[in-house]
């Protein structure tokens, strides 16, 4: 998708809007412990903003273990839009909201719909795309059109090229088709009040919605069931982050380890990352998962050991229960489960496809591919960013 054929229009506000490359962010730090991520989140999008020959969702894919990284508490809420495969993809966090209009009807959801975010892909053609805290309450400048750069602001409004920019006048009416007969009307019953707009609830976000969805999403990020905390060794930086033993630099704030004294202490196991498929859904890894066909038949899942990760492949070459990950300590291994047509994977430094032993486990890195079935997965890590 072209960003140049949409205007994007800045309501004013004291939040942060970015637009860099093919991302546009709004994000609402408050106080100096969002101010960190901020930080990090703009040197991100920077960085692939200079890429000659960017990969598809690979800003989504680098915002997305940027979020599941960091500690709950630093991270602001905010909402990112991104294009994939000719197609919007958004990434809401916590209070960020995201409506779409689209001939009269309205569409909207909420970071508050996961513990982590929500991501949604839209599809098709809309009339305006507004994304803010609080919708209902942002005054884009229709007069604005931000192609890049930092600026303040509490939201923004996209409009496709070639549609009405909305406005609040009335249409003047046409006097050539007033009938003059008709100029003194009968008396009519005065209409009750009505509301501008249906009122959307902030407190309760796990209410449901009477919108439509947005045809064929990716699901939704909150997909854990396994929620017990795993405790494992590790160090703490200098601002009481818990991070890996062997970690040059804190996963979470990224100050250097490297003069910091590792003395061991036990702790609550961050996620080691996500797992991004090839249609751009995202799964933290912060349990072990099920991968297959209907995975959540699988003994594992059935006790709550695992989490299903179900995937479909037109060739029908995926099976049932084709293969695992599982979380030991700070590694991730891959395990193929006896699948009929096999688990391969290749490093981000060989383009060979190895295929895996059934049965035995194997360590993947950051970077790493995995193909089963007709279905693709990558590792990433805040660790490789």
């Amino acid at each position: 998708m072209d960003w140049q054929i949409f205007r994007v229009c800045v309501s004013p506000g004291d939040a942060v809007v970015v637009r860099e490359g093919a991302a546009v962010v709004v994000a609402h730090p408050i106080g100096d412990s969002h101010e960190g991520f901020l930080d990090e989140l703009m040197a991100v999008l920077h960085e692939d903003a200079q890429q000659l020959k960017p990969a598809a969702g690979g800003t989504l894919r680098h915002v997305a273990a940027l979020v599941t990284q960091s500690d709950s508490e630093a991270v602001p809420s905010l909402g990112l839009l991104t294009a994939i495969d000719g197609d919007i993809v958004a990434l809401l966090v916590g209070r960020m909201r995201l409506r779409i209009t689209r001939s009269g009807e309205v569409e909207e959801w909420s970071g508050h719909d996961a513990t982590t975010y929500v991501e949604r892909r839209v599809r098709g053609e809309f009339d305006q795309l507004m994304m803010a805290v609080t919708p209902d309450d942002i005054v884009p400048d229709l007069r604005s059109n931000l192609h890049g750069g930092v600026v303040r602001g509490s939201g923004v409004l996209l409009i496709p090229a070639g549609r009405s920019i909305p406005t609040d006048e009335p249409d003047e009416p046409d006097e050539t088709m007033i009938d003059p007969a008709l100029t003194v009307p009968e008396p009519q019953p005065q209409p009750q009040p009505q509301p501008a707009y249906t009122p959307i609830s902030l407190v309760e976000p796990d209410a449901p919605s009477e919108t439509p969805e947005i045809a064929d999403p990716p699901a939704a990020i909150e997909t854990s069931s396994v929620r017990q905390a795993v405790q494992v060794q590790g160090i703490v930086c200098s601002r009481g982050h818990f991070t890996r033993h062997d970690a040059r630099f804190c996963s979470q704030c990224g100050i250097s380890m490297v003069h910091q004294t590792h003395n061991l202490v036990m702790g609550d196991r961050p996620p080691l990352g996500v797992l991004v498929t090839d249609d751009g859904s995202v799964f933290p890894l912060s349990c072990d998962y099920v991968i297959g066909r209907e995975p959540e038949t699988s003994d594992a899942v059935v006790s709550r050991q695992a989490n299903p990760l179900p995937l479909d492949d037109e060739g029908g070459s995926m099976s049932r229960i084709h293969a695992r990950i599982l979380l030991d300590g700070w590694e991730v291994r891959v395990v193929d489960a006896n699948s009929a047509n096999g688990s391969f994977l290749t490093t981000a430094s060989g383009p060979d496809w190895i295929r895996l032993e059934p049965g035995v486990p194997c360590t993947i890195a950051p970077g790493t591919q995995l193909s089963m079935g007709g279905r693709t997965l990558t590792f990433e890590s805040h660790q490789r960013l």
